[in-house]
């Protein structure tokens, strides 16, 4: 089963905190979402987009949300987000930590 997962691991300056976010292909003509925070007790805010495009046409979705980074994973999208039929997938996170925008984070997928 073919496999592309592109993983971000980002120290924020405001603090130890740690984004995995991934785009991977599970099964053929599938794509996963996968969203995770670390930290020591930050408040993050974060927007996730999801574009998906393929022969049927464009989709997007959006994911926004507040959490609090401990020193385990907090992953919103955890179980992630299947989407079938889809030849081409790109993600971008906007996130905060305590208030302060952190580089915006964007990964992209071609489903084989």
């Amino acid at each position: 089963m073919p496999l592309l997962s592109l993983t971000g691991l980002l120290l924020a300056a405001t603090g130890s905190v740690a984004v995995d976010f991934e785009l991977r292909q599970p099964a053929p003509r599938q794509a996963a979402v996968h969203l995770c925070f670390r930290g020591t007790g930050q408040q993050v805010r974060y927007e996730l987009e999801v574009l998906a495009q393929g022969p049927a046409g464009r989709s997007r979705s959006r994911q926004a949300g507040r959490l609090e980074a401990g020193e385990e994973a907090r992953c919103p999208l955890a179980d992630g987000v299947r989407m079938a039929g889809a030849s081409r997938i790109e993600g971008r996170l906007l996130w905060w930590v305590d208030g302060l925008e952190q580089p915006a984070e964007t990964r992209e997928l071609r489903l084989e």
